[in-house]
This record gives structure tokens, sequence and C-alpha cells, in this order.
């Protein structure tokens, strides 16, 4: 299903069973579009993005992002720590995001952060500190888990294929059996 063009590409009508599988497998992600579920996806879209972050590890980057900059107003608030410019740094943070582009600079500043509470007996902070820490680890990992994969393992395990080829093994069911999968 070609989303921009609102098509099934490739489908011939032939009155055979492949055919017919073709087309609900499609169909399915027609229905997934326009109810806005998971999409589908292709080997070849696995091939560009493998590296970038998907669209749950942006929000958790950025939401580690700003906890980042609340870690440093709090520092500031709390300890008059003055040497930190964070709208510059949210203005970083938000340039990274947009270029999909992870860093382990944040990861080093929350260890900073960390550091300067554990000094000060700060512990609430610490505990806020960890928080951001394990968020910005959990996606680092899921890159790295990704990238060790091949575009073909990537296309199966999406959501949205997993679905479509679900819809095409309920065609070979009996209706009896459609019914036992309530």
């Amino acid at each position: 299903y070609l989303w921009l063009l609102r098509n099934i590409e490739n489908a011939d009508i032939v009155n055979n069973k492949e055919t017919q599988k073709a087309l609900m497998h499609e169909m399915q992600h027609a229905i997934q579009y326009i109810e806005g579920f998971a999409n589908g996806s292709s080997p070849d879209f696995w091939k560009s993005h493998k590296n970038t972050m998907t669209e749950p590890e942006q929000r958790l980057y950025r939401k580690a992002g700003l906890e980042v900059k609340q870690l440093y107003e709090k520092l500031q608030e709390q300890f008059g720590w003055e040497a930190v410019d964070t709208t510059n740094e949210s203005i970083m943070l938000e340039n990274r995001l947009r270029t999909e582009n992870l860093t382990k600079k944040e990861l080093s500043r929350i260890e900073e952060i960390h550091g300067i509470a554990e000094q000060k007996g700060y512990r609430t902070l610490q505990k806020e500190t960890e928080k951001a820490a394990e968020e910005l680890k959990a996606v680092e990992e899921s890159i790295e888990a990704r990238k060790k994969r091949t575009s073909e393992e990537l296309y199966l395990s999406t959501a949205g294929e997993i679905e479509a080829r679900d819809v095409v093994r309920r065609l070979e069911l009996s209706a009896i059996e459609r019914k036992q999968l309530r």
C-alpha cells in the first residue's frame, strides 16, 4: 500500500489464492493508515532507517532530554550553580533531535549532575538523575539491538506487517476456527 498515493501497487486482479492473499495483506495496510494504526514497512525502509530513532525512542529521548534541562535548573536553584546555560542546552538538544543523532553527551551530563548532587547531599536529585540515565540508556540499547538485526528481520517484526500477515493467515481458517479465535 502506497500511503501518499493511497493506492495498492501491482494489484493485477487474477482469480487465484496468492493474489487474494496479497490483496488482503495490502488492504490491511490501507485500513491501518485510515484508522491511524501501526503501519507496515519494507526491507528497503529498514535499510535506510536502521540507525535512526523510532517515534517511541524519539519521545523517550526527548523526555529524558527535558529532564536533563530540569535537573540543571534544579541545580541552579538549589546551589546557585550559574555555570550552566540551560536555554542553550535545550536548543542544542532540539537540534540533535531534529537530526536524529543520539549522542552520549546527555548521559555524561547526567553523570555530572549526579556527582554534584551526591557531593552536596541532594538525594532527590540523585534519584532523578538515575531515572533520566536509565531512560537514555534504554533508547541507546534499543538502537544498538536494532543495528544487529537485518533489514528483513526488522521488516517482519514491524507491528503493521505482523497484523497484515495475521489477516492473510485467517483467510485459510474455516468459519468455526475463526469463531474460536475470539
